[in-house]
């Protein structure tokens, strides 16, 4: 799901990223709820791709219970929602940091939940 429904870059104007989430927050809440309220579609892990984006999704889609937050043993912040379901909040794709460096972050930090979720 992308926040902002129109092309953006490696650098967040947050301003306009907060208008343009706001005009499309019914919108955005359908598109969650097709996947959130389907067992068969509900995800493991949704990763928000940038901390501004993350906030405003949380904003935007609030299912998030402030004391359900943690961090992996890596430091990526990361919600437990639902027992064995997690919002990870990452760095962004186009973040000013080598690909090897994001790819395995995350990875690593999801192997970790998920050996959580088998606990």
């Amino acid at each position: 799901m992308n926040i902002k429904k129109t092309p953006g870059g490696h650098t967040t104007n947050v301003k306009a990223l907060v208008k343009d989430s706001s005009l499309g927050k019914t919108f955005l809440e359908r598109q969650f709820r097709l996947y959130f309220d389907n067992a068969h579609l509900k995800p493991d892990c949704i990763i928000a791709c940038g901390t501004q984006t993350s906030r405003i999704f949380q904003n935007l889609v609030p299912f998030l219970k402030n004391e359900n937050w943690g961090q992996t043993t890596r430091g990526v912040y990361y919600n437990e929602y639902e027992k064995g379901k997690f919002f990870i909040e990452y760095a962004h794709p186009e973040a000013r940091v080598a690909d090897n460096i994001l790819y395995y972050g995350l990875i690593d930090a999801v192997r970790e939940l998920k050996l959580k979720k088998s606990d």
